[in-house]
């Protein structure tokens, strides 16, 4: 994993891009790979990460806890103080320190690099775990919005049905609920040669097809956009992730309704679209969820947002990066997406 990581970002780096944007960058180890290798001494690009080093403990991930009270305190006649040590071990913070705590412990184990990161570092999980790189030597004035992970209301992580089987699926959901924070990172920067204000948002949206709460998700991505750009002012939002859905999803509907271009338009006819792709050996999902093999998954929109800054599409362009296409091999089981953007 860690010669795939540092083999990666060596890789994107050769790219040159302006802008870079990461999804699931949730271990220190990953961070400090691409960190070094990108942003180190002397290196081209500023990173800004999320940075959810804690996650928020909804009221759903206390139900384990509440049950295991009651039934030491009421079916199995403990005592109270036995019923609260009990129900503490299944609690969302003990939870925390043996994740934390496996985390620790994992490079003793197998060959994760710790390339240096000091012991409190290691501890530090981004639980939202999105990043976005400016080159420096494109950007001026860069500088970090918000992180926002959704709220509990609107998480909306598929529940599976009630059944044993099913007991494995549970737990998952306990782990993504009470740890993982989906949401969206915003971060800005003025663009030296233009001087055109770009505001990037980097969003990961909740898994499951189909999925009502993601049309939610993406309408508050939508109000946090329009709120910055009626107090601070942009000319141009570029809006990518990891959406969780294919294209005929309903969450779409808002984006295309507030003007966005999708980067699929300028992708040449013939060329592969598809971002998390079955015959992708990294990939183990059978495309059942999606009813395709071949899912896109991961997008870029544009919009211009000033009157007198209109989008020179005719210099657009779009590919599929990182796939089948690529000599040097597949990376990741999500490909990456790559658009060149001009602004007038």
């Amino acid at each position: 994993m860690a010669e795939r990581l540092r083999e990666l970002s060596s890789r994107i780096a050769d790219r040159d891009l302006d802008v870079l944007a990461f999804q699931e960058m949730y271990l220190p180890y990953s961070r400090s790979i691409f960190s070094k290798s990108l942003c180190g001494e002397g290196g081209e690009y500023e990173m800004i990460g999320a940075h959810k080093f804690f996650p928020s403990f909804p009221a759903l991930s206390c139900v384990p806890c509440l049950l295991s009270f009651a039934i030491a305190r009421y079916v199995l006649q403990s005592s109270a103080v036995s019923s609260f040590g009990f129900s503490f071990l299944v609690s969302p913070a003990a939870f925390l320190f043996l994740f934390k705590l496996l985390s620790l412990c994992l490079p003793l184990f197998f060959p994760i690099p710790t390339d240096g990161i000091g012991i409190f570092e290691r501890l530090r999980l981004d639980f939202m775990g999105t990043a976005i790189c400016f080159k420096r030597s494109v950007w001026s004035d860069v500088k970090k919005i918000s992180a926002n992970p959704f709220s509990d209301s609107i998480r909306g992580y598929p529940k599976p049905s009630l059944s044993v089987k099913n007991l494995g699926v549970w737990l998952l959901l306990f782990v993504q609920h009470t740890f993982f924070r989906p949401g969206f990172l915003m971060a800005v920067g003025t663009h030296k040669e233009s001087l055109k204000k770009v505001l990037i948002v980097n969003a990961h949206l909740v898994l499951g097809y189909p999925n009502p709460f993601r049309a939610r998700q993406v309408k508050r991505v939508l109000e946090e956009v329009t709120a910055y750009s009626v107090s601070e002012g942009a000319d141009c939002v570029i809006l990518c992730g990891d959406f969780n859905a294919p294209p005929q999803d309903a969450c779409f509907n808002a984006i295309r309704t507030a003007g966005y271009l999708d980067s699929r338009m300028w992708v040449p006819r013939g060329q592969n679209v598809c971002t998390q792709c079955c015959k992708n050996p990294l990939v183990t999902d059978d495309g059942e969820e999606f009813g395709s093999e071949d899912n896109r998954i991961d997008y870029v929109f544009v919009r211009s947002l000033g009157k007198r800054n209109r989008l020179m599409t005719e210099l657009m362009s779009a590919r599929t990066v990182f796939d089948f296409a690529d000599e040097d091999g597949i990376m990741s089981d999500h490909f990456g997406i790559e658009l060149d953007v001009a602004i007038s």
